[in-house]
């Protein structure tokens, strides 16, 4: 399975967290941004998106925030193998049904939305959820008349609540940290 050979379970755990941090780098010159590790509302995907479609792989996530409701998930690390990552969101064609939530960095969003309508032309049946901002500027939004491409919902400002990268924390001190998009 992994191609790494794993330390303790505590050690491991602490490069994880260092591995996300603000400015670590990935690669591809890119670096991280913890401001953009929000997640989906664990109650949106099971009560919402795996009720309605057989999601099978998430797309973009991260041993901090992927959802434990969905058997496969890649992330930006090669060692995050060691907590059940794929490496390399873009490593593997898009199959069957999944669901993304890239980094909302507009270039980032694009080359995701690029890669799922590439991913979307073949003879196989292939569904991914995506949620995008509504960045109405954004050179993406052009895909979204691509003929594969469906919006399917749209939330209103302030009705789409993400959890933070910390919502671990809120929940452990016993507060409700959720901001909501602010994006349309």
């Amino acid at each position: 399975m992994a191609r790494f050979k794993p330390s303790t379970f505590p050690h491991e755990l602490g490069l994880l967290l260092q591995r996300y941090r603000s400015g670590k780098k990935i690669t591809g010159g890119k670096t991280v941004k913890m401001r953009n590790h929000w997640t989906t509302p664990p109650s949106l995907i099971q009560e919402g998106l795996l009720k309605t479609y057989n999601i099978g792989q998430e797309r973009f996530a991260s041993p901090l925030n992927f959802n434990t409701a969905i058997p496969e998930y890649w992330s930006a690390f090669p060692q995050d193998e060691l907590f059940g990552a794929h490496f390399d969101a873009y490593s593997t064609r898009m199959t069957e049904c999944g669901y993304m939530n890239p980094e909302y960095e507009e270039d980032e969003l694009e080359k995701a939305l690029q890669w799922a309508v590439w991913a979307s032309e073949t003879d196989e049946p292939v569904c991914f959820v995506a949620v995008y901002p509504e960045w109405l500027k954004a050179t993406y939004m052009n895909l979204l008349s691509h003929h594969n491409v469906h919006v399917v919902a749209r939330f209103q400002r302030s009705t789409f609540a993400f959890l933070p990268p910390d919502h671990w924390s809120a929940a452990w001190e016993g507060s409700n940290k959720a901001g909501t998009a602010n994006c349309r």
